[in-house]
């Protein structure tokens, strides 16, 4: 007899801003045919999304206690939480068997990037959790990467035994994008082949001031270093500022990007530089491998787990000096250049949604 796994999407429901994993998990999911496992998909509001096509799915209250009311109608032997659902305690009394996929420990890691308001929230959260025992109610927890493992343990109190490291993928796939498109995009931004680039979000903790600040050391060495690239909605902030102080025309920030055009950059450039002070997984890593970049990167916590020696790492990120060594090694020797890209293409290849998906279906089954 197959066994009824509900998969709660509601948070696709309201955009995908920061949800795209849940999507690409989803729509990996939706395209398998598996005949022991059925699955309903859990929702709060009406959505016109593709994914509810052709599919089993419940639009139930958005209220926890009616939430849960009607979940429990629905017979489910699992379900999955793509996120820790810090405002249903109640989920966690449920008899039924339970995944949740953990992200995000900013808060608790990299305290001073987080505003004061959203530390004190996730604190009380996480106290209410560790004093209540209820983390431990959860059969599985998924984590992106072992450097998760540790600082989750911690805050929620939870037993190692319940942590499984099923790796995310990247999104990029790159040939549908033909020569000329690449130059008409590049174009659009008054961009030529052969730029640096790092493809950032607009929180501190990205450590783009670090990379500005070593551009521009090379070129007060006399190196005619490369344009760069900051693909990210930076346009009006402090780091623009500084960009625009310390190296004029030389830098461009691209603002929002559609995944064309981000595709067009990553193709487009010489060299992918990020400089960030933490990250769960770092998929922009492995995007610009896939892409045939060799990668400069940060050794901060998931990175090396991830990029393994596919990446030539920094050991203090915050350091001009040693960004802009980085920069100049690779630019003078065409040679290191080519090993790089080689290895960064063997690494990306190791990560899929198809492996995604299987080693979590592996979790779903280890705990029915």
């Amino acid at each position: 007899m197959s066994k009824r796994v509900g998969i709660v999407t509601n948070p696709l429901d309201h955009g995908m801003a920061g949800n795209m994993t849940n999507m690409r998990i989803c729509r990996e999911l939706k395209r398998r045919t598996i005949d022991d496992l059925e699955f309903v998909y859990i929702h709060t509001d009406q959505s016109d999304l593709d994914l509810y096509n052709n599919v089993d799915e419940a639009i139930v209250p958005r209220a926890p206690i009616l939430f849960l009311r009607e979940v429990a109608k629905l017979d489910l032997d699992l379900i999955y939480y793509p996120q820790f659902p810090w405002l249903r305690p109640g989920f966690f009394l449920t008899d039924t068997k339970k995944v949740v996929r953990l992200y995000g420990d900013l808060p608790f890691t990299c305290p001073s990037y987080v505003s004061w308001q959203s530390r004190m929230k996730k604190y009380a959260y996480a106290a209410f959790y560790r004093k209540t025992g209820l983390a431990n109610r959860v059969d599985q927890y998924v984590i992106p990467s072992g450097s998760l493992r540790q600082s989750k343990r911690r805050s929620l109190d939870i037993s190692d035994e319940k942590f499984t490291t099923v790796p995310l993928a990247h999104g990029m796939t790159f040939d549908k994008i033909n020569d000329k498109e690449i130059e008409e995009i590049l174009n659009s931004f008054n961009l030529k082949e052969g730029y640096i680039l790092d493809v950032a979000s607009t929180n501190k903790i990205k450590n783009v001031s670090s990379l500005i600040r070593g551009v521009y050391q090379l070129q007060e060495r006399g190196i005619d270093a490369p344009h760069l690239v900051i693909a990210g909605d930076w346009l009006g902030s402090d780091v623009s500022d500084l960009g625009r102080e310390l190296l004029g025309d030389g830098i461009t920030f691209t603002g929002y990007l559609e995944a064309e055009e981000l595709k067009a950059l990553y193709k487009g450039a010489k060299l992918y530089v990020n400089t960030s002070l933490h990250e769960t997984f770092g998929i922009t890593n492995l995007e610009a491998m896939e892409a045939g970049l060799p990668v400069i990167t940060s050794d901060k916590y998931a990175i090396p787990e991830v990029v393994g020696d596919a990446a030539y790492f920094l050991e203090d990120p915050e350091d001009p000096k040693e960004i802009a060594d980085a920069i100049e090694h690779f630019l003078c020797n065409e040679e290191i250049r080519e090993e790089y890209i080689e290895k960064g293409k063997n690494r990306a290849d190791k990560y899929s949604w198809k492996r995604t998906v299987d080693e979590l279906l592996d979790v779903f089954y280890s705990v029915l």
